[in-house]
């Protein structure tokens, strides 16, 4: 499968186009709508609009928002340390 420059998101984000070298990948590659990922995509696009689409002051919003919200964050030295089931 291969990217090229395609058409554009209303808020002017460009959409990638895809073209499929095999038929088998495309039909794996189709999935239906999920109401719930198109949401997120939605509010990351009006987001990244905000800043109007600049990674480096995308970045720097996303920065204050985690140092905003550290309680939210998970510590990923305790998520993936193992845990003792000698007890169980």
């Amino acid at each position: 499968m291969s990217l090229a420059a395609g058409s554009r998101y209303r808020d002017g984000m460009a959409k990638p186009r895809v073209y499929v070298e095999n038929y088998s990948e495309a039909s794996m590659t189709q999935t239906q709508s999920d109401p719930v990922i198109d949401e997120v995509r939605e509010v990351r696009r009006r987001i990244s609009a905000r800043f109007d689409n600049d990674p480096a002051r995308l970045v720097a919003y996303y920065m204050k928002q985690q140092e905003r919200h550290r309680e939210r964050l998970i510590d990923p030295v305790k998520a993936t340390e193992p845990t003792d089931q000698s007890a169980a």
